[in-house]
């Protein structure tokens, strides 16, 4: 999997903050490792998504999130997709989307993550058996989000 995208790592690691990869207005999307970062880069960068402007957000702590900080990246922006690639209770789309509750913020969320034991195959079939490969990706952003 690659990254299109000249990646900096930030001067100081904060506990709870994320690293705007790339920065838009439409939707943000948090994920993390190198799959997704992957795929929602290739999705950006190939312009599979024209007219819509993606922010996306690479998070580096899975179970904690700076709810301040959560709410400056997020204020102007209505669509929120969090992907997690193990299963969504626990995950990083649980804390966030309680983090934005809690902010009183009236966002559209969802979180695309396993909700049962993983089938077996190669990353792009597992991805793919539970809609969480590009393909499904894009149809969720532009179905779901009415974008």
């Amino acid at each position: 999997f690659e990254n299109n995208f000249n990646y900096k790592s930030p001067a100081v690691i904060t506990p709870g903050v994320g690293n705007v990869l790339v920065d838009g207005s439409d939707i943000a999307i948090f994920t993390y490792g190198p799959i997704f970062t992957s795929i929602i880069s290739k999705i950006i960068s190939e312009n599979l998504l024209p007219n819509i402007s993606i922010k996306l957000i690479i998070m580096p702590w899975l179970n904690l999130v700076d709810n301040a900080w959560l709410i400056g990246e997020t204020k102007n922006i209505e669509n929120i997709l969090v992907i997690d690639n193990h299963y969504k209770h626990g995950g990083v789309g649980m804390n966030i989307s309680n983090a934005l509750l809690e902010s009183s913020q009236n966002k559209k969320f969802i979180n695309l993550a396993l909700e049962v034991v993983p089938e077996c195959g190669t990353n792009e079939e597992v991805l793919k058996f539970h809609g969480l490969d590009q393909e499904a990706i894009i149809k969720t952003i532009k179905k779901d989000f009415n974008l």
